[in-house]
């Protein structure tokens, strides 16, 4: 409902006030403009690493990826619009490698 009421929002041209978050395709289809809040409006949640010291010094390959691993705002949004049309997250995920074969083949560099 969030989504609709932007693209309306958007479409007509009016102002929306709303949170929403990136990265999200929906940036990519419509004009929409950050509002920078005061700290304290931030919710506070932790954030879990699984890629740490242990692992990058234990884990061989596997390691090596995730550590070369990166991929772009736009990049997440083109996957995330693939799973918003109805793919699965790894039909979506897969589709864009078969795209993207550049990308795929810079992090599996350091791997083989």
């Amino acid at each position: 409902a969030l989504i609709e009421e932007i693209r309306a929002a958007d479409e007509a041209g009016e102002p929306l006030l709303a949170y929403f978050w990136r990265p999200h395709w929906l940036h990519t289809e419509t004009d929409l403009a950050e509002v920078e809040l005061p700290a304290e409006y931030y919710p506070d949640r932790p954030l879990h690493k699984y890629l740490n010291r242990y692992f990058l010094q234990t884990r061989g390959e596997p390691a090596e990826f995730l550590r070369d691993f990166t991929w772009t705002e736009q990049e997440q949004n083109e996957v995330a619009r693939l799973i918003a049309r109805g793919l699965t997250p790894r039909a979506a995920a897969e589709e864009w490698a078969r795209d993207h074969p550049e990308r795929v083949a810079e992090w599996l560099g350091a791997t083989g």
